[in-house]
């Protein structure tokens, strides 16, 4: 398996959306929104100009199988939030989750000098909250989904 990262382009925006509005996708998030075209690209032309926030496509063996993000990268804290989601169902795996943790903390600590990094997980992702334990994350609370 091969796990790679490319920054999003305007021409990833639909499937995005799609992602983004599947209910297996959005029951491990904070919200569940109602995306259109057009505030995709609004988004991505705010996200584009921000410093603090970088958007990454993440690819399975050459598919385009979901994203990952850093918030927090001017943060003068040195601490770093992150996401991600694997919208491809046939991608998904723990061996995939793992892959994408273990390297974004390296990414964080090595290269970009981080902190600390933070994600909400909520305790219904078994797959993420296997993955993080099994890369010794310390958690610090629990929190429930809102909706």
């Amino acid at each position: 398996m091969s796990v790679t990262l490319r920054k999003v382009t305007e021409g990833d925006l639909e499937q995005i959306m799609r992602w983004r509005m599947d209910p297996e996708i959005t029951r491990y998030m904070n919200t569940d929104p109602k995306l259109t075209l057009e505030g995709q690209k609004k988004w991505f032309a705010k996200v584009q100009q921000d410093p603090d926030v970088s958007y990454w496509i993440i690819e399975i063996d050459g598919t385009a199988a979901g994203v990952i993000n850093y918030t927090g990268l001017t943060n003068p804290t040195g601490d770093l939030g992150w996401a991600y989601y694997v919208g491809e169902k046939k991608l998904r795996s723990i061996q995939t989750a793992l892959a994408l943790e273990m390297s974004m903390y390296d990414h964080a600590f090595l290269d970009l000098g981080k902190n600390a990094v933070y994600s909400d997980v909520f305790t219904l992702n078994q797959v993420s909250s296997s993955s993080i334990r099994s890369a010794a994350v310390k958690s610090w609370k629990r929190k429930k989904p809102t909706w």
